[in-house]
């Protein structure tokens, strides 16, 4: 039975030690340090990023901005942040050394690259088919092809040879892929022409063994060497003739065996139309109204043409000797001009322009548009203004869709004119900013002008919204902000270690004992970082007695809440009746400030004093000065028989001690202070001190102008060796 509980006990225990380290280990590991913690707030750009600590495992603390969480301070913790549109942050946060009850960290994200597809793809002609694609002067290789890019605007050109360039403007949003279809226009060469004439009519023409018909003819051909053959019969004339772009060369082929004179005939050519110009056998020979052309008797290819009118071409024979006349009447060509279909698309609602005119909203189309290039605008209020060229083709009908990007505008204003606007980084204007156009997203927004202090600000654009995100930003000079003057102001302190910084004051007044009115003023002389002097001067009374101090405070610390330093008053007074005293106090103080609402001062100093009460001789009779009563009572001069027990009745300490010599004594005071700030402008005190070790040469704890024995209608019997008192303390 005794090893059954044994072992009962066992199980019960090992059950506790398991159950206690399972939950230790499934607790989060900021969550299981022990030891004092500190506020942490985490900020980020964008706003909404989830916030683990050391490890996603543990589920995130909050999203930015976070409330206030704790953390044990004096080490290091991995801070993660995640957001769906940004690439995951890893980075540590350090709470060692100077570390504050609040601490808020800021970090900005790096926006996720989200890439985009140009593609490109022949119109169907295979006129752009191994054509070369570059992208903002970039060759990305060779039609068909598809090019990756991040958003935004591109110059795109597409070049092969033997056909014209094309070139236009992309836009193009997040993962989105456009498909562009390319029809290429090739080049037409220029050609050149072969004037073949002959001795004998209608002798058959060849060039590179193609016929081409009788003479005389003008045959156009490519340029370059060609074959021509002339033949009539059984006669043959062959001849290699170079032909030049846009050159005419002659051909006279000769067949018959016996060479015949020709002799000159003339003709007269009349057209209805002037300035026609005249072209005989492939040579111009003038503009009419002409004079007569003499020509060779014979066959001649005779043309007139004129730009606007229909070219007229005739064969003439020329008789020697003889004028012949040759009329024309010149018609007007039929003007034809190609057109081709169109069909444009996008948001509804827009406004779509052609060429600056105004063509309808959402959707336009026209089976009538002329052949050629035009320039599309797009406009829609909300959204980002497009531009793009299209071309109107007699083959092949257009269609179109335009996407619009939905933007937003922002007003910028402010009391600093000139002060330089900069999104994300980048400056897009100065102070006043009227209109300033944003794609949609989230910007930092930063307002930076010289002698002011930085103002941030984040931004989120909508979008499709005719009404501009309106700023009107107060810069700060350079220095503490006003809430940060009223906080450093609220945590001012009269009594303890925090020394008062320059150009600050403060004035305390209040009711003690044993000095029945005590007044303060401490203004700020010197702070460097955490170091710092101030200085000023103390009244206090209790009517017997006016007492004035001149005091210094030096401030040696000061971390999170704790500050401590070393302070010292020094000073004296005069009384009634020839009183004086002399106190010099000097020692150590620690201040704890609880939200710079609340100062708790502990402290301990050498309280060193000199009191005289009587003179160091009796009066004369003739001697103006007076002196309490009790000075007599302890003359051995005046009083002999009661002296010595006048001295033996002096309390413990001062026995003996003659009333005409001062009173010198030193003890240590322990001291503590309250001080509440009711705003920035006030405060409310109490102090108290505490005589606690009596120090050579008097040895006794007790002062003696604090006793009735020496001011009777002000003090107590005996020194109560604590002292104390309150009042309210002016923040200037």
């Amino acid at each position: 039975m005794t090893n059954i509980l044994k072992f009962f006990s066992l199980t019960l225990m090992l059950s506790f030690v398991y159950s206690s380290t399972v939950d230790a280990n499934t607790k989060a590991p900021w969550k299981r340090y022990n030891g004092s913690r500190v506020k942490v707030k985490i900020t980020s750009i964008p706003v909404g990023a989830s916030v683990y600590v050391e490890d996603k495992k543990w589920g995130p603390v909050g999203t930015t901005p976070t409330d206030h969480f704790k953390l044990v301070r004096n080490r290091q913790w991995k801070i993660i942040l995640t957001h769906p549109d940004y690439d995951d942050l890893e980075t540590t946060i350090d709470l060692t050394g100077r570390y504050k009850y609040k601490n808020e960290f800021h970090f900005q994200m790096k926006k996720k690259i989200v890439y985009s597809n140009l593609e490109f793809k022949d119109s169907g002609n295979g006129s752009s088919t191994g054509a070369k694609v570059f992208i903002d002067g970039e060759e990305k290789g060779v039609i068909p092809v598809t090019v990756k890019v991040l958003p935004g605007k591109y110059a795109v050109k597409i070049t092969k040879d033997g056909y014209k360039e094309f070139s236009e403007l992309r836009t193009v949003a997040e993962n989105q892929t456009q498909t562009i279809l390319v029809n290429l226009v090739a080049i037409e060469k220029p050609k050149g022409k072969i004037l073949i004439t002959s001795d004998i009519e209608n002798a058959e023409i060849e060039v590179d063994k193609v016929s081409r018909g009788f003479t005389p003819q003008l045959v156009v051909v490519e340029p370059g060497s060609h074959l021509v053959v002339v033949k009539h019969k059984e006669n043959r004339v062959s001849q290699i003739v170079d032909v030049k772009a846009n050159g005419t060369e002659k051909v006279h082929a000769k067949l018959k065996k016996d060479e015949v004179v020709v002799p000159n005939g003339y003709v007269t050519i009349v057209t209805n139309v002037s300035d026609t110009e005249v072209i005989v056998d492939g040579e111009p020979k003038g503009k009419t109204p002409m004079k007569r052309i003499t020509l060779l008797a014979g066959q001649h290819l005779l043309e007139v043409r004129k730009k606007g009118y229909i070219s007229q071409k005739r064969t003439i024979t020329v008789k020697a000797n003889e004028q012949t006349l040759e009329n024309f009447e010149l018609s007007k060509q039929a003007i034809v001009v190609a057109v081709g279909s169109m069909k444009i698309t996008t948001e509804t609602g827009a406004d779509i322009y052609i060429d600056g005119q105004p063509r309808g909203k959402s959707s336009i189309s026209s089976d009538n548009m002329k052949v050629g290039e035009y320039r599309v605008e797009v406009v829609k209020p909300g959204y980002k203004r497009v531009q793009k060229t299209i071309q109107i083709s007699e083959k092949k009908p257009l269609v179109v869709h335009i996407p619009l990007e939905r933007v937003g505008t922002i007003k910028v204003t402010g009391n600093v004119i000139g002060a330089a606007i900069f999104i994300d980084n980048q400056e897009i204007g100065k102070i006043p900013l009227l209109s300033h156009e944003l794609p949609v997203g989230t910007y930092r927004l930063e307002i930076r002008a010289k002698g002011y202090r930085v103002h941030t600000d984040t931004i989120a654009i909508r979008g499709g919204s005719t009404e501009p995100l309106t700023f009107n930003v107060n810069l700060l000079p350079l220095g503490p902000t006003p809430e940060e003057i009223d906080e450093m102001k609220s945590s001012l302190s009269a009594f303890g270690a925090k020394v008062i910084p320059p150009k600050s004051f403060t004035a305390a007044a209040g009711l003690d004992w044993p000095y029945w009115m005590d007044g303060r003023l401490t203004v700020g002389i010197m702070k460097i970082g955490k170091i710092g002097i101030d200085g000023g001067a103390t009244f206090r009374s209790y009517f017997n007695m006016h007492e004035f101090l001149f005091n210094v405070r030096a401030q040696l610390f000061q971390g999170g809440p704790l500050t401590a330093g070393l302070f010292m008053d020094i000073g004296g007074g005069i009384g009634s009746q020839e009183r004086t005293n002399f106190t010099w106090n000097i020692g150590g103080s620690g201040t704890l400030s609880f939200r710079e609402k609340v100062n708790l001062t502990l402290g301990a100093y050498f309280n060193i004093y000199r009191d005289r009460f009587c003179l160091g001789s009796a009066p004369g009779d003739d001697d103006p000065r007076s002196e309490p009563a009790f000075c007599k009572h302890g003359d051995e001069a005046t009083n002999p028989l009661g002296y010595e027990a006048f001295l033996d009745s002096q309390i413990q300490g001062w026995k003996g001690h003659s009333v005409r010599d001062p009173y010198w004594g030193s003890r240590i005071m322990m001291f503590v202070s309250v001080e509440w700030a009711i705003n920035h402008r006030y405060s409310v005190y109490a102090k108290f001190s505490l005589a606690s070790i009596a120090l050579k040469p008097s040895s006794t704890i007790y002062r003696p102008a604090y006793m009735d024995f020496y001011n009777s209608a002000m003090m107590p019997s005996e020194d109560p060796r604590f002292y104390g008192g309150f009042g309210f303390l002016w923040k200037f």
